[in-house]
């Protein structure tokens, strides 16, 4: 068996605890709606980090790893203290694609058991990594300027990531 360590190990072990257990949905590799795979966001893998569904180290992934580190929350699984855990809005309840803006950044909303969170991602730079991110709380229509989180054809592009199923 191997040893984990780390918090965003432990973070995984239990969420794969739900998995298996069917007490989680997650969608984070693709997302199936009638009988049709729709395809996945360039930035997922980038919002999975941000909310503690990445494996370990993914924030290198971003140029500013230090802020990613800073940014990341483990509120998908059941946290112990709102401070240890960096949860204080609570357990992750759903992560929604909206579409992409027009400068082709992704805008997510995460909801929170205590409020809602506007995540905008920019698509990976020609070296791999997230060159910025906005996180803001609250939900797009509070996001100022308004053309950050402006999405081209959102009824069509937008889904259901993750939905906490569990208490």
């Amino acid at each position: 068996m191997k040893l984990l360590s780390g918090k965003a190990s432990i973070a995984k072990f239990l969420l794969t605890t739900f998995v298996a257990a069917g007490a989680l949905e997650i969608g984070f590799s693709s997302t199936t709606f009638a009988g049709a795979v729709a395809p996945s966001p360039k930035t997922q893998s980038a919002l999975g980090c941000l909310v503690g569904l990445g494996r370990d180290g993914c924030q290198m992934d971003f140029a500013n790893a230090g802020a990613a580190w800073q940014r990341t929350t483990y509120c998908a699984v059941q946290y112990i203290h709102r401070w240890l855990d960096n949860c204080f809005d609570g357990p992750l309840e759903t992560i929604e694609y909206l579409g992409t803006n027009t400068a082709g950044a992704d805008v997510y909303v995460v909801k929170y058991m205590h409020t809602n969170t506007t995540y905008v991602i920019p698509p990976p730079a020609s070296d791999g990594k997230i060159h910025g991110f906005l996180i803001t709380r609250g939900l797009p229509i509070q996001v100022i300027p308004s053309s950050l989180v402006d999405v081209t054809a959102p009824a069509a592009h937008k889904m259901t990531l993750y939905r906490r199923t569990w208490g």
